[in-house]
């Protein structure tokens, strides 16, 4: 009996005994960093005349073809001053339309045109070695832009 009791005191006071704490899990990797930001640029840099034409791409061809409004090719004309960009090219009716906006300084630009019906058209795009290359989405039109500096 008298071993009983002493095995029943030892578990109890085994059962008191601090247990050991589950294994912690290891911590997580170190976040990746992004991919650097393209170096900024002095955006007076960007100043200057750029002219050339914009090509209706294959995706601003599903209209009908007998739609006037999509025509196959555009010459405009962009003028960057200080930061401000301001675009101009006739459209299938003859009149002269304005697209503006700001240039950041890493050559990116996202212009825009009110219409008539108050829907908006935009032009984006990138500065790059003297040249500018962007896209233009006007209704249902799309056409790639490639102006170079005069």
């Amino acid at each position: 009996m008298k071993r009983l009791y002493v095995l029943g005191a030892c578990l109890a006071i085994s059962a008191c005994a601090p247990q050991p704490s589950a294994p912690v899990a290891p911590a997580p990797p170190p976040p990746v960093a992004a991919a650097p930001a393209p170096m900024p640029t002095n955006i007076a840099s960007f100043d200057g005349e750029y002219a050339g034409p914009f090509e209706l791409t294959p995706a601003g061809l599903s209209l009908e073809r007998s739609t006037p409004i999509c025509t196959a090719y555009r010459h405009g004309r962009m003028s960057v001053r200080n930061g401000y960009v301001s675009l101009r090219y006739g459209n299938w009716k003859g009149h002269r339309l304005h697209y503006r906006g700001p240039v950041d300084a890493t050559g990116a630009v996202r212009l825009v045109h009110r219409n008539a019906d108050g829907s908006l058209a935009q032009l984006t795009g990138q500065f790059q070695n003297n040249t500018f290359t962007g896209e233009m989405l006007r209704g249902s039109c799309r056409y790639t832009a490639n102006l170079v500096r005069r």
